[in-house]
């Protein structure tokens, strides 16, 4: 009978020692399996969200079908959705990505939208510097020396420049070079700097991500283990 009931306090012991343990989330950071410790009167849902957010892979709806921009608007949809952890720097770093990708959701539109009409473009906030661009793809500039301009300047940060250029070249024979011009200004002249303009929101994003890691990392205990190191230098 001791026996039994010394089997039974065991198998209360060890309930009791579960029950006492606090609540913790495990997920998968780039290189290491982690897990973040928190207390059971905190948001289970807002820890883990900003725990993947910050160091592992945060779900944005890539696995939604659909165009890029539908996937790209998803994102944003995401971010402003979820449940974050209340700390100022999460609640900045999250509202600059969702700034940013707003921004880039609507740069994606007016260039879908500008195939066909590319005076659009010049919706885009602060992206006057980018006007030469709309120019010459709206004709009121020579459309092929506009694009022989920009391929010499990227030529200079080729590799093999000269490789470059004549690759670029051997296109003016083909007989849908001016359709092929403008796509190439399009993507590469346009494109390029106007996304260049929204280089503010990638900055400000790499200051708060750094303030929120340490700022979570205070508040909550977080451990890494198994890490694969074979990628690092």
């Amino acid at each position: 009978m001791m026996k039994r009931y010394g089997i039974l306090l065991s198998v209360f012991a060890i309930g009791a020692n579960a029950a006492a343990q606090p609540p913790h989330y495990d997920f998968q950071t780039e290189t290491c399996k982690a897990t973040v410790t928190y207390d059971a009167s905190q948001d289970a849902e807002a820890v883990k969200n900003t725990a993947d957010f910050l160091f592992g892979f945060f779900n944005f709806g890539a696995e939604q079908k659909g165009s890029e921009i539908d996937l790209c608007r998803t994102r944003v949809s995401r971010l402003r959705s979820a449940r974050f952890v209340d700390l100022v720097s999460v609640k900045a770093l999250v509202a600059d990505m969702s700034d940013g990708t707003e921004a880039y959701c609507e740069l994606q539109t007016l260039e879908k939208r500008a195939a066909h009409e590319p005076a659009l473009l010049r919706e885009f906030p602060s992206s006057e510097a980018c006007y030469p661009a709309v120019d010459a793809l709206e004709g009121k500039t020579d459309t092929v020396q506009f694009w022989r301009e920009m391929i010499a300047e990227h030529a200079t940060r080729s590799g093999d420049p000269q490789g470059f250029l004549a690759k670029q070249h051997a296109h003016e024979s083909a007989p849908d070079f001016q359709d092929w011009v403008r796509q190439q200004i399009l993507t590469y002249g346009w494109h390029n700097c106007a996304n260049g303009t929204l280089e503010h929101f990638r900055a400000s994003e790499r200051q708060y991500r750094a303030e929120a890691e340490q700022e979570f990392s205070r508040k909550f205990h977080l451990t890494e283990f198994d890490c694969d190191t074979s990628s690092v230098d």
